[in-house]
């Protein structure tokens, strides 16, 4: 007769169990270190194409952020005359709200570029977003992705604990 035993059946079984449940901690981090990583360079990017376009078309454009069901989500828009609208072809986009994220920016909560690049409502205290990761932090693993933000437009992304 060929085949395998209920025994060597069973052993297979749990051999495998044991190995996912060895390797899940470690792959479930991950993937949340990766989320954060990639909300943080979302959003750093969203700043960057704002000043991209200001650039390109020496008008003020900005990253306008609001308060959304618990978390932030955020814009880029263009301004003519004295009216803002959407950016061309941008889609709103949501901050993940387990990401515990932290603005610190002027309180209008915008990122205003003019027509040089350089950020026309800059304010030295107040010139951070931050995003938590509370999963990691209880790891004890680099929880915290920060992005600093300098009046000549250039954006500097940090990562710590």
């Amino acid at each position: 007769m060929k085949g395998y035993t209920l025994l060597e059946v069973v052993v297979v079984v749990a051999i495998i169990g044991m190995a996912m449940v060895v390797t899940f901690p470690s792959v479930s981090n991950t993937l949340e270190e990766r989320a954060l990583e990639l909300a943080t360079r979302e959003i750093s990017s969203s700043i960057q194409t704002a000043r991209f376009l200001a650039v390109t078309a020496k008008a003020r454009h900005r990253v306008r952020f609001w308060s959304y069901q618990g978390t932030y989500a955020y814009t880029v828009e263009s301004e003519t005359g004295s009216t803002w609208s959407r950016a061309r072809g941008w889609v709103d986009k949501k901050i993940p709200g387990r990401l515990s994220p932290a603005l610190t920016l002027p309180t209008s909560l915008d990122v205003i570029f003019d027509g040089l690049g350089l950020i026309d409502n800059f304010d030295g205290a107040r010139n951070t977003i931050t995003l938590r990761s509370a999963k990691l932090a209880g790891l004890g693993q680099p929880s915290r992705w920060t992005i600093r933000l300098y009046a000549t437009g250039s954006v500097d992304l940090s990562s710590s604990t």
